[in-house]
C-alpha cells in the first residue's frame, strides 16, 4: 500500500497541514526548519510519492520540471535559468526552481525537495556532485556547465573560446599579449588553454610571467599597471567582462588607450561590454542553444525513463562579438534600444535589433 501524506505526518510527528506546506512549498509557512528538514528526510527515506506525482503514475507526467543551481541572482546562471524557464513554458512545462549553497544548503537537498513536490525530471547547473546526486536517482537528469565540470551534457567549449580570441589579438598584430584572471587557476583553465593553443600556432612564446591573477596581487590596479608596463604589453585577454570592463577603464584612468596602446577582450557576453568606457569585444557564450538542447535531453530522458546514463558532453562553440577594444572599426554606438536592455548581448542583439550572434 502507498504511503500517504497522512502516514508521513506521523513518522514526522508534525501535522498533516505541515507535511503539504513543506512539500508544496509555500513560502508562507510557519514550519520550523528543524521540522522542514525532518520530514523532507523521512519522505526521502520512505521514497514517499506526493500527489502530483502520484497522478502523474495514473495519467502521465506532471509536466513539471526542476531546474537545480547555486544562486541566479547574478551571472550566467541567472540568464541561462531565465532562458530555461521561458523554453520549458513554451512546450507547456513548469518550472520549479531551488538555489542552493548559502548556509547548510547542498545539491542534495536541493534534489530532495524538488522530488518531494512531484519533478519528472531536474535540470542541474554547473554541479560538480553528479556521482553523488545519480546515487539513487528517481528522476532524469541533465547536467549544464559553462565551466566544463566533468561528466556535464551541455557545455560551451572554452578552450575554443580562448583560442578564438587570442587568435583575433594576434591577428590585429598583438604578440606580447596577457591573461587575466581572478585567481591562479592553471591548467585547470579552459580559457588559458585555448591562448596557449592560439600563441602556440602563431609561433609566440608561451611565458608564464604574461599570465596574471588579481588575487596575487590584492586587486591593487597600481601593481598591475606596473607589472604591464614592465611586459610592454600589447594585448589583455580577460576570464570575464567584469574584469575586463573595469580594466578599460584603469587603463584610462593611467593615460594607457585602448586599444592603440593595449587591446582588450573580455569573456561571457553581457550587455554592459557595449556600455564600457571604450565598446568591448567579448566571446559571447550561447544562452539560448544551451537552454534548448538541455530541454530537449531531458524531455527525452523523461519519455524513456532513462537515469544513470553517460554524460553526453555536448560543446558549443562560442562566439566573437567584435567591438572597439580589440581594435577592430566596430563599436556598436550606431543603434540604440528599441526595449529595454536584456543582461546578455546574445539576447539583447536578438530582441532590439533582430540579429543573430551567428
Amino acid at each position: 500500500m502507498a504511503v500517504t501524506m497522512k502516514d508521513l505526518a506521523m513518522l514526522a510527528g508534525v501535522s498533516r497541514q505541515a507535511v503539504s506546506s513543506v512539500l508544496n512549498g509555500n513560502g508562507s509557512s510557519r514550519v520550523s526548519e528543524e521540522n522542514r528538514k525532518k520530514i523532507l528526510r523521512i519522505a526521502k527515506e520512505i521514497n514517499y510519492i506526493p500527489n502530483s506525482a502520484a497522478r502523474s503514475l495514473k495519467g502521465g507526467v506532471t509536466k513539471t520540471i526542476g531546474l537545480l543551481g547555486t544562486p541566479y541572482s547574478s551571472g550566467l546562471n541567472s540568464a541561462l535559468a531565465n532562458e530555461i524557464s521561458n523554453v520549458l513554458h513554451a512546450q507547456g512545462y513548469n518550472l520549479l526552481s531551488y538555489e542552493y549553497g548559502s548556509g547548510t544548503s547542498s545539491a542534495a537537498c536541493g534534489v530532495t525537495e524538488l522530488l518531494a513536490r512531484g519533478v519528472d525530471g531536474i535540470i542541474i547547473l554547473n554541479s560538480e556532485d553528479r556521482h553523488l546526486l545519480e546515487k539513487n536517482q528517481q528522476v532524469p537528469y541533465v547536467f549544464c556547465s559553462h565551466n566544463n565540470i566533468s561528466g556535464y551534457d551541455v557545455g560551451i567549449d572554452n578552450i575554443k573560446g580562448g583560442y578564438i580570441a587570442v587568435k583575433h589579438l594576434i591577428e590585429h598584430g598583438r604578440k606580447r599579449i596577457c591573461f587575466l584572471d581572478i585567481q591562479n587557476s592553471g591548467d585547470k583553465n579552459s580559457k588559458l588553454r585555448g591562448m596557449q593553443k592560439a600563441l602556440s600556432e602563431a609561433k609566440i612564446k608561451i611565458d608564464m610571467k604574461y599570465f596574471l591573477n588579481l588575487r596575487e596581487l590584492n586587486g591593487i590596479s597600481s601593481r598591475l599597471i606596473s607589472i604591464l608596463c614592465t611586459l610592454r604589453a600589447d594585448a589583455i585577454f580577460c576570464t570575464n567582462d567584469y574584469i575586463a570592463a573595469k580594466l578599460i577603464a584603469v587603463l584610462i584612468y593611467n593615460n594607457i588607450k585602448v586599444p592603440n596602446d593595449i587591446a582588450v577582450i573580455g569573456y561571457d557576453g553581457y550587455t554592459f561590454s557595449e556600455f564600457a568606457a571604450v565598446p568591448m569585444t567579448t566571446v559571447i557564450q550561447q544562452i539560448h542553444e544551451q537552454a534548448e538542447i538541455a530541454t530537449k535531453i531531458l524531455i527525452r530522458r523523461i519519455k524513456n525513463n532513462s537515469l544513470n546514463v553517460v554524460p553526453e558532453g555536448i560543446n558549443l562553440t562560442p562566439e566573437l562579438y567584435c567591438a572597439s577594444s580589440c581594435g577592430c572599426n566596430c563599436n556598436g554606438l550606431d543603434r540604440m534600444f528599441t526595449m529595454n536592455s536584456f543582461p546578455m548581448l546574445e539576447k539583447n542583439l536578438k530582441m532590439n535589433f533582430d540579429m543573430e550572434i551567428k
